[in-house]
């Protein structure tokens, strides 16, 4: 009996090491995950959002960019007559312009996610202004309504995407806790652009006519390109 309980005891100690390196070995590997893991993960600048200090920088910029963006956009409602009168064409190929530049502004979404992605929020930005820039600028030499459509509706609405969905990407970076206040606060900034832009064109159409207002605008988007680096 002495020798069957000394069996069983040495056999009980021996289950107990097994099962202990057992716990060993799997947090060991458990560790090594980890390290893998850290070591996959891209180099970020900081760990965890600020939510504030210079974010509410980022704020203001992507308040101006909305603005911007979304303000020179609903222009085209007081453009569009003088359109109509400057090319000798029908409403009809005028809205065009429109829903041109409004579907490029979502479906070129895409290309812009890709291209901030891979060469950066600052880069995509500064490349929108200039794109709106040469868009709005090819505008007031169209010999056609056809070129209009591209200037207008390719390359603006494409410029729209480029510089509006970086910021909201910054905005997620820069905001945790308080995203949807900086969120909200930056996308605030297209309404009082198509409540300001209009009225500046209409004033600027009545003065000196409808390229003098596009001309402007395009002055603004030069000087936002800074505004973006």
């Amino acid at each position: 009996q002495k020798v069957a309980t000394f069996s069983a005891s040495v056999c009980e100690v021996r289950l107990c090491l097994c099962v202990q390196n057992v716990e060993v070995d799997s947090r060991s590997s458990v560790t090594r995950d980890d390290d893998d893991d850290d070591d996959d993960a891209p180099n970020l600048p900081y760990q965890g959002a600020p939510n504030g200090g210079y974010g509410w920088v980022i704020v203001l910029v992507a308040f101006l960019s909305f603005m911007v963006s979304e303000g020179s956009g609903f222009s085209f409602g007081v453009l569009f007559p003088e359109f109509i009168r400057y090319f000798k064409t029908e409403e009809s190929n005028v809205a065009w312009v429109s829903s041109v530049s409004t579907g490029c502004s979502f479906f070129m979404g895409p290309v812009a996610s890709f291209l901030a992605n891979k060469y950066g929020i600052r880069f995509v930005c500064i490349s929108g202004c200039i794109c709106g820039a040469l868009g709005l600028g090819i505008s007031i030499i169209a010999p056609n309504i056809y070129v209009l459509i591209f200037s207008w509706g390719v390359l603006f609405g494409f410029a729209t995407t480029l510089i509006s969905l970086p910021c909201l990407f910054a905005l997620s970076l820069w905001f945790d806790t308080k995203r949807g206040l900086a969120t909200g606060l930056g996308i605030s900034g297209g309404g009082w652009g198509s409540m300001l832009f209009p009225q500046m064109a209409s004033i600027l159409i009545e003065i000196a006519g409808w390229k003098m207002a596009v001309f402007c605008f395009v002055l603004v988007y030069i000087s936002f390109t800074f505004v973006a680096g």
